[in-house]
């Protein structure tokens, strides 16, 4: 519909996405300069040049357009161009009460719920925006991610449906009135710190679940008249992404569209960077700050001015404007604003920092009481004082809180093993939750006490209850909690006492208004209980290189910087420390606890000391502060505590179940741990008792078979004892034999499936097998050290672990009577051989292979020395030795005939084809692949077909035919992909790309390079991985894109440096060349930090860069 007096056309999503541009545009130029700008923007579009004058005309008339985004304003503005017709009689189940208001995504209307006979607020999406993708995305995206957070400060979302083509929402009523309506005078102290804990409680509880708002603001807040905070509009929400995974052109922001409100955006908002849950913290700061002293602290005449004053302006002290603010407040904004969203605090930190402040003040008071105008008392506790602040956990104690607040959770317990921090974190919480108790928190210490019978005394003499002669002790206590209200009681340490879970049950069923939070190392077991597991602190991630500013963003590395810092005030992570640091808190778990008394060591022990020592951490781990529990000055006592509550048979399993490195399943467990019968228990129902215990965690798996992990000090620990109860020798054979019998479940007659389930298998049991292994040199068993190397070979070669197969071979190989099991010990020489040659150590590679083959012969074992034939002819011909590899290749082939393995013969015949091919007989090359294709075709074999073909494509490759051998390809892509083998799938599409290079096609050969990198990443196949990397960086120099070919040729040689495998003498030299051509074309600064982003991106940022404009 066009505007009174003008007949213009409707306009598209397209053009109104023009139109917001050009306005937002012209919004920041001088009012003198904008019809300039408009008639060389426009051109002679005059239709389109009226719609923004019309537009800019409209922002003079409205004033507050200014602080909204240009894209905003054209929504608005088309808003006012529909028909403006109100909708009447019912949206879905809701009966139209009546129009609330209009805005740029729509209309909201007040309604009653037919159903439940409730007033909602029905959100209608205005019907221009119907076809509009990205409205509809962010519509939906409202209803997805406030629905997902159950929480009381932020809108509950009811249903999502249609009205005729049009989407809707239903959601909460909330009445009450907008946070904006309070800005433009100072808002005093204590409902600004009331307002504000709320809505950073909210957050909190948002980032927790991976979700960032992306557009606090006033207007998205509502007080209700009780007091009540509610968030509003997740409209921009979305998943916070992780940082090393994203890519570049995933994590800028389109410049023609601005996500988020300009005033209240952060700096890295502002710079189009993603937005993170700081991102969140720092618009809340802007806000806070603008209620606490009714000034905006990035005011500006345009948003452009607001947007450099974010990025860029110092934030004035709000002291300036209220002088008498108190300084806990001042310094929490500050700290809000800084410019680093790594500096700032976490939503949680803010909330517990408010929650300070308000109750801090001298009349605090809650929600109801400020609607009212009355100050209540401030709750007793007898909680212990805390003398350090709790590092990380703000995940887990905006989850704690939030579920001990729900109506529905009344017995909350924290489970996990000795040293994990479960005491720490519940006093944390119930200290953030004093304010929502009116009958206080009262602390109750159950470490003294080991009789079940004395916990009601414990309680009792928190409470401050006395027995008298003619009341029962329990029933004084109820009535006493009766008496009191809301009252949290928080009982630590409980499993000394689990007898004593029918007292929490009878108290919760006396006094309704009860809530019971518990410490433990084993569940209750009382109906309606919910527990909480407290993990270990989170480590880094393994094999990235983060600089000391990053790795402090970790709670494990945070919190043992911050240990040894107290007794060394100089100590600081740094470059040169921050690697032991990492391993040092790796080694231990991430427990809060053995991490507090490492740190405590470095007063003596600089790190890289303290870790070359802390090979038996429990040995190391003393001396803890002596005003602690007696199991906290020691990590040996926090386990001891835990074992000593099992049972004989439980503590025999435990002893057992420490022979496994890096968890195991519950097969691999009753394999092991009771080969004689004798455990005393069911190993199900032990298992389970010790992760009731937190002495083993449940961890889920790819295949869905749980398993069970125990943590190296708690496995340390049960050595121990395995060794005390002369148990280990027997325990470590059974381990040993059943990691023997995984290892040998690979076969040749597996399918590439099958092979690959059994590949993960053993990346799951890699420690598993070390340990295996090591035990087996140990003691001296010869025969099965051999068996279990040759049969991890294959995993070996597969995964890359080729310096650890090397290096375990050569130690069993070295074993006294090593040459016993002679057969044993040929195929080991040829496994060693293989990985040798592998890593280009040549020599080495043909002095194993032609002892095995010795010993192949000696016992007339045909299939070994053709096996072993087939290696040594490679090694010949990688050596310059044609003729000589020619003949063994043509010996292979009679050996298989001999033996009458087609298959094999099959093989071996592709073999000497690519000896002719690369000697240069083209013709010879091409007719004994064409005898394998017609064999493997008649017999029906897919994949020896497939193989010839690409066999055949090589061939036409090097004879320059790129037609011919790209339709070979294609033909055996085909086959492979027929019956999904990946391994082939991978080999070919590189193959193709190395085609398209030779013929200069970049475009296609970027493409199926992109999708061999994924198809060798998925396999696991670092080395396949490293050459397509080389080969892109190759396709990047020849289209003089020359910082992204040195960015990937360093990613490569990171891979390649990592898994102890150069490039062949071929390969390196194209990569020379590569190198060679971007240090002529580039500047050496260009060049050095090209290269250091290679060398610590991840994969996916790499092909990010790659792929990015102008990289």
């Amino acid at each position: 519909m066009a505007l009174p007096g003008t007949e213009r056309p409707q306009m598209n999503s397209e053009q109104y996405e023009r139109v917001g541009r050009l306005f937002h545009a012209a919004l920041e130029l001088p009012c003198g300069s904008r019809a300039a700008f408009l008639s060389g923007a426009c051109g002679a579009d005059e239709d389109l040049r009226q719609e923004v004058e019309s537009l800019l005309a409209a922002h003079e008339r409205a004033g507050d357009f200014v602080a909204r985004p240009g894209l905003n304003v054209a929504a608005e503005w088309l808003a006012r161009q529909e028909d403006a017709g109100t909708v009447s009689g019912r949206i879905g189940a809701y009966e139209v009460l009546s129009l609330v208001g209009r805005g740029g995504m729509g209309e909201v209307y007040l309604a009653e719920d037919t159903r439940l006979g409730r007033k909602v607020a029905v959100k209608l999406l205005r019907p221009a925006l119907t076809s509009n993708r990205d409205a509809v995305r962010r519509f939906e995206q409202e209803a997805r991610a406030a629905s997902s957070l159950n929480h009381p400060n932020i809108v509950t979302i009811y249903e999502i449906g249609d009205l005729l083509e049009r989407r809707f929402l239903a959601m909460e009523l909330v009445e009450g009135r907008s946070l904006a309506a309070m800005v433009g005078h100072p808002v005093d102290v204590n409902s600004l710190a009331r307002m504000g804990a709320q809505l950073a409680r909210a957050l909190s509880v948002a980032h927790a679940a991976g979700i960032v708002h992306r557009d606090i603001k006033p207007e998205n807040v509502i007080v209700r008249e009780d007091g009540y905070v509610k968030v509003l509009d997740f409209g921009l929400a979305r998943l916070a992404p992780l940082p090393t995974v994203a890519r570049a052109h995933e994590t800028a922001t389109s410049p023609s569209l601005i996500l988020g409100t300009p005033r209240y955006m952060s700096p890295e908002q502002a710079r189009g960077e993603t937005a993170t849950s700081a991102s969140d913290v720092f618009s809340l700061g802007v806000v806070l700050y603008e209620l606490a002293t009714g000034i905006h602290p990035f005011d500006s005449e345009s948003t452009l001015g607001t947007l450099h004053a974010i990025t860029s302006n110092r934030v004035p002290s709000p002291v300036r404007w209220v002088p008498d603010m108190p300084s806990m407040l001042e310094r929490l904004l500050l700290w809000m604003l800084e410019k680093p969203a790594a500096a700032r605090p976490t939503a949680a930190d803010v909330e517990a920092e408010l929650t300070k402040l308000a109750a801090g003040l001298s009349e605090p008071v809650d929600a109801l009481s400020w609607a009212i105008g009355r100050a209540p008392e401030r709750p007793d506790h007898n909680l212990p004082p805390q003398r350090t602040a709790l590092v990380g956990r703000a995940a887990e104690r905006a989850s704690v809180k939030d579920m001990l607040l729900h109506s529905g959770v009344r017995l909350m317990t924290l489970t996990g093993p000795g040293g994990t921090g479960k005491t720490r974190l519940a006093i944390q919480v119930a200290e953030d939750l004093v304010l929502h108790f009116d009958g206080g928190v009262s602390f109750v210490n159950l470490a003294p006490i080991a009789d079940p019978r004395l916990v009601a005394s414990a309680v009792a003499r928190s409470l401050g209850v006395r027995e008298s002669g003619d009341l029962p002790l329990m029933k004084a206590i109820a009535e006493h909690l009766r008496s009191l209200g809301r009252t949290l009681l928080l009982m630590d340490n409980f499993e000394q006492v689990s007898d004593a879970a029918a007292l929490v049950k009878e108290l919760l069923d006396a006094c309704p208004a009860l809530k019971v939070l518990v410490t433990s190392r084993l569940v209750l077991h009382v109906y309606g209980e919910q527990e909480f597991p407290v993990p270990p602190l989170p480590l880094p991630a393994a094999d990235v290189r983060s600089s000391p500013a990053t790795l402090m963003q970790c709670a494990a590395i945070a919190l043992f910087v911050q240990r040894a810092a107290a007794g060394r005030p100089d100590f600081a992570l740094t470059p040169k420390n921050a690697v032991a640091v990492v391993e040092i808190c790796r080694r231990l778990d991430g427990l809060p606890l053995a991490i507090e008394l490492a740190a405590a060591r470095v007063k003596i022990l600089p790190p890289g000391e303290l870790l070359a020592r802390i090979e038996r951490p429990l040995e190391l781990l003393t001396g803890g502060a002596r005003d602690l529990p007696e199991r906290q000055q020691t990590l040996r006592q926090a386990i001891k505590w835990s074992y000593d509550l099992l049972t004989p048979s439980e503590q025999k399993l435990f002893r057992r179940l420490s022979v496994f490195a890096g968890g195991c399943t519950l097969e691999a467990a009753e394999a092991v741990c009771n080969t004689r019968e004798d455990l005393g228990v069911d190993v199900l129902n032990g298992v389970a008792a010790l992760v009731d215990n937190s002495l083993l965690v449940q961890r889920g798996s790819e295949d869905g078979e749980p398993r069970f992990v125990m943590l190296e000090t708690f496995r340390e620990y049960g050595r121990e004892r395995l060794l005390e109860h002369g148990e280990a020798s027997a325990t470590r054979r059974a381990h040993a034999a059943y990691m023997l019998v995984v290892a040998e479940e690979e076969t040749l007659e597996m399918s590439p499936m099958e092979r690959e389930a059994w590949l993960r298998c053993c990346d799951v049991e890699h420690d598993n097998f070390r340990a295996a292994i090591q035990c087996l040199i140990t003691a001296g068993d010869v025969e099965w050290a051999l068996r279990l190397g040759a049969a991890l070979f294959r995993f070996w070669e597969q995964r890359d672990h080729l310096t650890e197969g090397r290096e375990t071979l050569a130690r069993v190989l070295g074993m006294a009577d090593a040459g016993a099991p002679a057969r044993l010990r040929a195929r080991a020489l040829y496994c060693a051989s293989v990985l040798a040659d592998i890593q280009a150590d040549l020599d080495a590679a043909e002095t194993l292979s032609r002892e095995a083959c010795g010993i192949y012969r000696q016992f007339d074992d045909t299939q070994g020395v053709a096996t072993t034939m087939t290696v040594m002819a490679y090694q010949a011909q990688r050596q310059g030795r044609s003729t000589e590899a020619t003949s063994l290749f043509g010996e292979t082939v009679s050996l298989w005939e001999r033996l009458g393995d087609v298959t094999a013969v099959d093989l071996a015949t592709s073999n000497m084809a690519h000896a002719a091919k690369t000697g240069g007989d083209f013709d010879l090359a091409r007719s004994l692949l064409e005898q394998v294709v017609a064999s493997s075709q008649g017999r029906g074999d897919v994949r020896g077909f497939a193989f010839a073909l690409n066999g055949l494509g090589d061939v036409a490759a090097a004879q320059g035919n790129h037609d011919s051998a790209r339709r070979y390809h294609h033909q055996s892509l085909a086959k492979y992909r027929e019956i999904d083998d990946r391994w082939g799938i991978a080999r070919v599409l590189a193959d193709l790309a190395a085609v398209d290079l030779q013929a200069g096609e970049y475009a296609e050969a970027d493409s199926s390079l992109k999708e061999a990198v994924q198809a060798f990443r998925e396999l696991g196949h670092q080395r396949g991985v490293a050459r397509q990397l080389e080969s892109l960086s190759w396709c990047a120099s020849c289209q003089s894109r020359d910082e992204a070919a040195v960015v990937l040729a360093s990613a490569a040689a990171a891979i390649r440096h990592k898994i102890g495998t150069p490039a062949k003498q071929v390969e390196r030299e194209k990569i020379e060349r590569t190198l060679a051509q971007a240090r002529m074309r580039i500047s050496a600064g260009a060049y050095a930090n090209a290269w250091r982003e290679g060398l610590t991106a991840t994969l996916d940022q790499i092909l990010g860069i790659e792929t990015a404009p102008g990289s």
